[in-house]
């Protein structure tokens, strides 16, 4: 399980922001490990938004070939 902060700087790194609440901090406590987490955000629609589709792309190909 992840901790508190590691979902709380995983959200600022990604998405620019803190969790919208104690619910969405404790789903993603439950990814078994970081990678998971990221991979998460990245794929998420607000990440897509904020970045851009192709940016979304390559950030998570990098991702998955350095994990």
């Amino acid at each position: 399980a992840l901790s508190e902060r590691e979902v709380r700087a995983g959200y600022q790194l990604f998405l620019g922001r803190e969790p919208e609440s104690e619910d969405a901090i404790d789903a993603h406590r439950r990814q078994k490990d970081r990678r998971s987490l990221v991979s998460t955000l990245i794929q998420s629609e607000e990440f897509q938004t904020r970045v851009g589709p192709e940016e979304a792309a390559r950030l998570r190909r990098l991702i998955e070939w350095s994990f």
